[in-house]
């Protein structure tokens, strides 16, 4: 939860005021599995049913960066290896996906990407170290 949160980066454009000021205060974001039980003192612990694990939460208005194309899951970084194919150290910021793996391995061994699968082939930026695309936008549903 502290490891998505600070890797998340920025939330871009997005404040999250309408949820921060819409939504109870009483109303914590708690990690995956945990369910809210604040006690005094800690209004936002969260616990593991039936263990004796706790973790503070976070208010649920604080929470905007998750579900969007701003959040951890979205933003972190990918490391990809293929000696004397892709450069060793080369660093870019262009937003890729899990979805672009199939295009560009069938598009690397040569195959036609069918138009009914999701993502893009990425071999460029992938092989190449000054690579710059277009900005791309990237949605999911949970």
């Amino acid at each position: 939860w502290v490891a998505e949160k600070s890797c998340s980066g920025s939330k871009g454009p997005f404040e999250g005021r309408w949820l921060q000021e819409n939504v109870h205060q009483s109303c914590t974001a708690c990690p995956k599995d945990y369910i809210p039980d604040p006690i005094p003192g800690r209004p936002r612990r969260c616990i593991f049913p039936g263990t004796s694990y706790e973790i503070d939460g976070v208010h649920c208005g604080s929470d905007t960066g998750l579900g969007g194309c701003w959040e951890a899951n979205l933003r972190m970084p990918a490391l990809a290896r293929w000696p004397n194919k892709i450069p060793i150290g080369v660093e870019t910021m262009s937003m890729v996906s899990t979805l672009d793996v199939v295009p560009t391995v069938l598009s690397i061994v040569g195959m036609k990407i069918p138009p009914e699968i999701d993502g893009i082939d990425i071999a460029d930026v992938l092989m190449n170290d000054n690579v710059q695309r277009e900005e791309r936008a990237l949605f999911f549903w949970r």
